[in-house]
Order: C-alpha cells, then sequence, then structure tokens
C-alpha cells in the first residue's frame, strides 16, 4: 500500500509540473515574426504585411524582446488580444497615423 501511495504523488506531483508547464507557454506571448511581400508592377510597388498588430497598436518596442510579457506596456497588448476582431480594426484604424509614420520604404538606398 505504501508502494502504490509514492507512486500516486510521484504521478500527481509529475502530472501537476506538466500542467503548469503548458500553462506557462500558454500565458506566455512570443513575439511572431512579419512577414513581407512585395510585388512590383509596372508603376507600382505593391506591399503586403503579415503581421500580429497588437503590437503596433500599442506602441510596443519590441526590438530585443522575446515575449511580450517583457514588453513595457504589456498590459496594453494584452487587452488588444482579448478585443474581439471588429473592436481590434477599429484600434488598429485609430493608431494607423502613428504606426504609418514609422514605416518607411527605400529602393537603392532612397525613399
Amino acid at each position: 500500500m505504501k508502494e502504490f501511495t509514492l507512486r500516486v504523488l510521484w504521478l500527481a506531483a509529475v502530472s501537476s509540473l506538466l500542467v503548469l508547464t503548458m500553462l506557462r507557454a500558454t500565458v506566455a506571448h512570443e513575439v511572431q515574426p512579419s512577414v513581407a511581400d512585395i510585388t512590383f508592377e509596372a508603376d507600382r510597388a505593391v506591399f503586403e504585411l503579415d503581421w500580429v498588430i497588437e503590437a503596433p497598436v500599442a506602441g510596443l518596442d519590441l526590438e530585443g524582446i522575446a515575449n511580450t510579457n517583457d514588453a513595457e506596456g504589456a498590459d496594453v497588448y494584452d487587452g488588444l488580444r482579448a478585443l474581439e476582431p471588429a473592436a481590434l480594426e477599429e484600434a488598429f484604424r485609430a493608431a494607423w497615423g502613428d504606426i504609418a509614420n514609422q514605416i518607411t520604404a527605400e529602393l537603392g538606398g532612397a525613399p
């Protein structure tokens, strides 16, 4: 009986560690890379960007940050992540002026 109790306690401890590890992984917000595609046409360049918009809307500086929880303003980011898509779109549109001012493009060293 003592051996059975020790096994149950050991399994409970291991299970708890696994649950805590998985919980920590789901709570962490790993910084996701942005992907940009540029297509050049006769008279223009088409720029498509796939990114997690909550970070720029929150004004996060992710330089050198691997986890958004470590960034200043992480609480704002978390609040944006909880929004419904329509509300997030509204927040993005409201922040777009500030975001757009930070986007630059150069070709051959010229803007």
